[in-house]
């Protein structure tokens, strides 16, 4: 009952309270500026950051006017039987409260949430409405239904916020028209039901305004006013988009001249597997069905044509086993593949699906990729086989090598000491001296050089067995000192905790001691520190070896382990060596599955760390002799 007598009250209003010539024009008013406010939010949306705040200020500057534009005229149609006018303020304050409240609506839906801007710009309409109503000027007392125009204010509201969102979900001209209708709707209903709740009583104690003879010459002159501000916005549209498609069909035409030019065959496919558009490339790799390559032909057809016509080297599989195969490729594609055609050219293929359902296909000659693999695949063979060869020869050659330089050094070693008597003049010990000098350094070359040889033959085997960590490395130490002695170094040994027998090679791990130690010797100064520190952690070990010498510039680390390669620290150093021995030392460690890491700073020293991963028994279950345990720990800790 509450409901029909306020829609009756409505209508009421409208059709009795009303010039509806007025209203009419009102109406269309409000229709054409919505529409192109809403055309507007759409090209804000559409524009950069840099271009949308024109387009912002132009759809609310449009709307608010044709929001205004459309309230003005309506109350100009109002004849509720008594003289009425307007004040200026309150008019005008309208139009910048519209326009402000709409400006946030908008920017607040593209930015943040099309309903909630939708909302605001209804509670625009809403504030600009009955600001304007201040404006009136009747002589009368003046009262309203509170029901009435809450539900009028709640109406722009919610159906401002559905054409917002509607307006920005589609994006169409559907959209537009959809927002236009709901926008006309929120406006229209707001401003006759709120004028319905408008209540006079005529007071004759108030004064009456001054009457307003010239209603529809003002009304016109409003509507000829908001009609150029929209014409001028619809036009501004008009031409940005005529400007956007140029730009687009220059774009495109730009695009389709660099495909043209790609090395690479590209062609698209619709939804329907049909192919629309392909470049030149794509045809030239198609020669063979170039009579039947033309837009709207299925792939399957491409595909079909291409075996029949013997492009594709098959193999074993048969014509129609590889046409099945590939149309599951192409259905569901993934990965690139590669594939070899009947002239011997390689070509890879990459297929990818896009959002709208269709598929680019791009197919790319790898023919001289294939064939430089194919020489880097020789030429690597080659290099292996002659590696092979060099260090077969060497570990062939061990004894012949060998066995001549230990007679030159057994024989000067004994004219140095006079074994068998003096040799005369003192000047013949000084060259035996360096004959016994130079050939052991050449016999030390040479035992590294075999031994990296047969390393790399894969001759090398390891005979793994429990052993004293702590008496091969006191057996290292033993070798060492006295070259230590001379250079004026100290060695220090620690244990950190008990260990129990190391499964190692115990030829390999000396080895690996006595070129790690004898190099930290070898380049540390007199007064320097040799420090060798062995722990273990469950079946892990440890050995680090750290010196206080000349160090290793960071540029040289990544180089070492390479043969014959020396740091600048080590030449100038002015020391024996080749650089093959932390070459064998890394490989006797990697042959132990161990890891070795190398620290260090000029200046300041090195550190080499070996982690003698799962090769540590523990103490209970060790099987060395009890008194070789023992005596390792006495010597656990101590100074060399």
């Amino acid at each position: 009952m509450y409901f029909s007598e306020r829609i009756e009250r409505i209508v009421g209003c409208l059709g009795t309270q009303h010039d509806l010539r007025l209203v009419v024009l009102a109406a269309l008013i409000c229709l054409f500026s919505c529409f192109t406010a809403s055309g507007l939010i759409q090209r804000t949306r559409e524009a950069t950051s840099d271009r949308a705040w024109p387009w912002l200020a132009a759809a609310a500057g449009v709307f608010s006017c044709g929001v205004w534009a459309t309230h003005f005229i309506a109350e100009l149609a109002y004849a509720p039987g008594l003289p009425i006018g307007f004040g200026i303020f309150w008019t005008i304050l309208s139009l910048v409260i519209a326009a402000a409240i709409a400006t946030v609506g908008v920017r607040v839906a593209l930015r943040i949430n099309a309903a909630i801007g939708g909302a605001i710009i209804g509670a625009a309409i809403g504030a600009m409405h009955f600001s304007g109503m201040q404006a009136l000027q009747v002589p009368a007392d003046v009262g309203w239904d509170l029901p009435l125009v809450a539900a009028s204010v709640v109406w722009a509201i919610a159906i401002s916020a559905s054409a917002l969102w509607v307006l920005l979900r589609k994006p169409t001209l559907q959209g537009q028209l959809y927002g236009t209708t709901l926008f006309v709707i929120a406006i229209c209903g707001l401003h006759f039901a709120a004028m319905a709740a408008l209540r006079l009583d005529p007071n004759p104690l108030l004064p009456a305004p001054a009457p307003w003879t010239f209603d529809n010459w003002l009304a016109g002159a409003v509507a000829t006013v908001i009609a150029a501000i929209i014409v001028a916005a619809q036009v501004a549209v008009h031409i940005d988009m005529r400007l956007a498609k140029t730009a687009l069909a220059k774009s495109y035409s730009t695009l389709a001249s660099a495909l043209e030019t790609l090395p690479a065959g590209i062609a698209l496919f619709d939804q329907s597997d049909r192919l629309v558009v392909f470049n030149a490339t794509y045809a030239r790799i198609h020669a063979t069905i170039a009579d039947i390559l033309t837009p709207g032909i299925t792939f399957e057809t491409i595909l079909r044509q291409n075996v029949r016509r013997s492009r594709f080297e098959l193999g074993e599989e048969g014509q129609e086993a590889y046409v099945a195969r590939r149309l599951a490729q192409h259905r569901n594609p993934s990965d690139a593949f590669e594939r070899r055609l009947v002239d011997g050219r390689w070509e890879r293929v990459e297929e990818q699906r896009m959002a709208d359902g269709g598929l680019l296909l791009v197919i790319t000659d790898i023919t001289r990729d294939k064939e430089r693999e194919a020489a880097l695949l020789m030429a690597k063979d080659v290099a292996d086989a002659a590696n092979s060869a060099k260090s077969s020869f060497l570990a062939n050659m061990s004894h012949e090598l060998r066995t001549p330089l230990n007679a030159i050094v057994g024989f000067s070693e004994a004219m140095t000491l006079s074994t068998f008597g003096p040799i005369g003049s003192p000047r013949y010990v000084e060259y035996a001296k360096d004959i016994h000098r130079s050939g052991r350094y050449l016999h030390e070359l040479i035992t590294d050089m075999l031994d990296v040889a047969k390393i790399e033959a894969g001759h090398q085997e390891l005979e793994r067995e429990p052993i004293d960590c702590l008496r091969e490395i006191e057996d290292v130490l033993a070798m060492v000192r006295p070259r230590a002695e001379t250079g004026g170094v100290t060695i220090e040994l620690h244990q950190a905790n008990t260990l129990g027998a190391l499964l190692a090679d115990r030829r390999a791990f000396k080895q690996i001691l006595a070129n790690v130690i004898s190099n930290a010797v070898k380049f540390t100064p007199a007064g320097g520190v040799v420090t060798v520190r062995v722990s273990s952690s469950g079946r892990d070990g440890l050995l680090e070896v750290s010196d206080t010498g000349i160090g290793i510039a960071a540029s040289d680390l990544e180089n070492l382990g390479t043969p014959f390669f020396r740091s600048n620290h080590q030449l100038s150093a002015n020391t024996e060596g080749t650089g093959l021995g932390l070459l064998l030392t890394r490989s006797l460690v990697n042959l132990h599955s161990w890891q070795l890491d190398i620290a260090s700073e000029p200046g300041c020293g090195t550190t080499v760390t070996i982690s003698m991963l799962d090769s540590v028994t523990p103490p209970e279950t060790s099987s060395l002799p009890r008194a070789a345990v023992s005596q390792v720990r006495r010597a656990g800790l101590g100074r060399a």
